[in-house]
């Protein structure tokens, strides 16, 4: 269940967690997403549910903001998927800020909510959603 979050100070949003497809005529069954904890991109490791296929890994290029319903948006286009082989969060490098192993991932809210990484401000728990 992705976690929603926001900084009222600048309408920065993000959603991190896992959450699983309906259909997976594309090979892949879930997403876990997460985001850059310097630039606030959203990033994702696609999982796959095909046997011999990896694990693919797509970011956006924008960070996103709060829409109407008071819910975090997603980033606006849709995600490019990279060339390279996600190999955990540790080595993760962003491609947007080249910032290394710095992510906002569900597994770290469990030690407290972050400060945003646009304006360093205490981000807000929105609550979570369900697929």
């Amino acid at each position: 269940m992705p976690q929603d979050l926001i900084c009222r100070k600048c309408n920065f949003t993000m959603s991190v967690g896992w959450y699983h497809y309906h259909d997976f005529s594309s090979g892949y069954g879930s997403r876990t997403a997460f985001a850059c904890g310097k630039c606030g991109v959203t990033h994702y490791v696609e999982h796959a549910v095909t046997e011999g296929t990896l694990d693919r890994y797509l970011y956006h290029e924008k960070r996103s903001c709060l829409w109407e319903k008071n819910q975090a948006s997603m980033p606006p286009g849709k995600p490019k998927e990279s060339s390279d082989q996600f190999t955990g969060f540790d080595n993760f490098v962003c491609p947007i800020c080249s910032d290394k192993g710095n992510v906002i991932t569900a597994e770290k809210l469990q030690s407290g909510t972050p400060k945003c990484p646009v304006c360093g401000e205490p981000l807000e728990d929105l609550g979570f959603w369900v697929t």
